[in-house]
């Protein structure tokens, strides 16, 4: 990977990060802090938003190989989490909520495939 390359990721990282951290704050002051659905809903959109650019076309050859870069690994690879995903998991598995930890586990799982489906469906029918 050539340095401007890598410097498309980073930037893309960097305001991912400060997107999901901003956003992440902005769902706990509305629905708390006891279950995780600030992450759920990172993941969830994050999932939907990668489809639906690559169904526009972000994966073929009309979008620029740096774009990709910024926006699919740097921005939204910024912006989503499975180290937090994991984490908050196991929270709740170590807080005796197997239940909850099943539901969020899987849930996030299946939305965010569900997610995706729909933005890629959606991002081929726009283009």
């Amino acid at each position: 990977m050539g340095s401007t390359q890598l410097w498309l990721v980073m930037a893309g990282a960097g305001l991912g990060g400060g997107l999901r951290h901003l956003m992440g704050q902005w769902i706990q002051q509305r629905v708390g802090e006891a279950y995780p659905w600030h992450t759920m809903a990172i993941n969830l959109s994050g999932a939907f938003v990668l489809a639906l650019l690559m169904g526009l076309g972000l994966q073929r050859h009309e979008a620029s190989h740096g774009l990709r870069l910024f926006l699919g690994v740097g921005l939204l690879g910024g912006y989503t989490t499975f180290s937090t995903f994991a984490w908050e998991g196991l929270g709740l598995l170590e807080r005796g909520e197997w239940l909850n930890s099943l539901g969020y586990l899987a849930g996030s799982a299946l939305l965010g495939l569900g997610a995706a489906v729909a933005g890629l469906a959606l991002g081929k029918w726009l283009s």
